[in-house]
């Protein structure tokens, strides 16, 4: 069991449509108080080529969760992902859900992911979107980062952690 007060994410790798949309539903509601955030990585650079494969609907009907999945097709990766952002916060009750791109390895490669952040704490989109700024130049220096997360969490240097 999984505290309410104990900081909690679940990341959500999947093979294109393997997280069924269910899943997200029992893991938003799971327990009082902030919500376990919500990592989910959408394929946006093939999913219309997998989803023209699926020859078992149900299958798209349970990873989308409702019937109306043939409006994914044909959309803009970046257009997905804000409607799965909105429906992580209408239907999941999320009060932040944000994407970022995640491309290619090549230089000014194509997106492949989008990937999305739930969450229900303020810090968490400005926390996410340093961490993602973060990666898409060098690495920050150890010293830097453990003076921002004490300044976060409030330490005087005195060996004290987040409460």
């Amino acid at each position: 069991m999984i505290a309410d007060k104990t900081a909690t994410f679940c990341l959500l790798d999947q093979r294109t449509f393997e997280c069924e949309w269910q899943t997200l539903v029992t893991l938003s509601r799971h327990r009082s108080g902030h919500k376990i955030e919500l990592f989910y990585f959408l394929a946006s650079g093939w999913l219309d080529r997998s989803m023209s494969g699926v020859k078992d609907m149900s299958i798209l009907q349970r990873w989308w969760g409702r019937s109306d999945f043939e409006k994914l097709k044909g959309m803009s990766g970046h257009d997905r992902m804000l409607l799965f952002c909105d429906r992580m916060k209408s239907e999941l009750g999320y009060k932040h859900a944000h994407g970022w791109q995640i491309f290619s390895r090549e230089v000014g490669g194509k997106v492949m992911y989008h990937m999305i952040h739930a969450t229900d704490h303020d810090e968490g989109p400005k926390l996410m979107n340093r961490a993602y700024l973060n990666a898409l130049k060098r690495r920050e220096p150890i010293g830097r980062l453990q003076k921002d997360l004490a300044e976060l969490w409030g330490n005087t240097g005195s060996g004290d952690k987040p409460k």
